[in-house]
């Protein structure tokens, strides 16, 4: 899946030249976290919430909320945001802009096209990817299976559930702590997996209990 199919588009934005009082209605009129700073179509900085309160007046401050208020009008964009942005592109993976946005800590992607600003992609929509991807919002239950890591592990259970006539509703594989072996997280639509784990024990497969993890 690609940046392009889940970032949202047109993003709300502002100009270097708004206050921070402007930014912050918008952060919150809008209920999101970011705001690219534009020049046209032209990215050339971000601010957050946090940005915005880091900037203002401290709250043990002695200041009254007229003041916070006129500060607020009183400071523009331009002078607090961040210029240097880490920015990806329509046809950037999910995966590779979810890695680059743990790598950064950072909780946004603003998306360039040719250089113009065509979206955003933020830590909330790349969860509703995973939500997706694994399934979740179906009536399912959660295996987790110890394969060795050799060829055709995974295919032999796989062969296990079509006999117990289950759909898979998805596939997610990570290392196990056993040398030369993986954790296969599998979701299949059944409420009852009881016979299912029976099935793929017996074949010699280790179906993990939730509390190991």
């Amino acid at each position: 899946m690609l940046v392009g199919k889940r970032m949202k588009r047109e993003p709300v934005t502002v100009t270097r030249e708004e206050s921070l009082r402007k930014a912050r209605e918008l952060l919150d009129s809008r209920r999101i976290r970011h705001l690219p700073v534009v020049e046209g179509k032209r990215l050339v900085g971000i601010i957050t919430d946090r940005d915005i309160q880091q900037a203002s007046p401290s709250s043990t401050a002695p200041i009254s909320d007229q003041d916070l208020s006129e500060f607020l009008e009183r400071v523009k964009v331009g002078e607090v945001m961040v210029s240097e942005v880490v920015t990806t592109s329509p046809f950037t993976s999910i995966e590779e802009a979810a890695k680059v946005m743990q790598e950064r800590k950072i909780g946004c992607l603003p998306v360039l096209d040719r250089g113009e600003l065509v979206g955003i992609i933020t830590e909330t929509d790349i969860l509703g990817v995973l939500v997706e991807v694994m399934g979740i919002k179906e009536a399912s239950s959660r295996l987790e299976v110890e394969l060795p890591d050799r060829p055709g592990a995974l295919a032999t259970v796989a062969q296990i559930i079509k006999k117990h006539n289950i759909n898979i509703c998805s596939v997610l594989t990570v290392p196990s702590e056993e040398p030369e072996k993986r954790v296969v997280l599998i979701r299949v639509n059944t409420i009852n997996p009881n016979p299912l784990i029976r099935a793929i024990e017996e074949a010699g497969f280790r179906v993990l209990p939730a509390y190991e993890v």
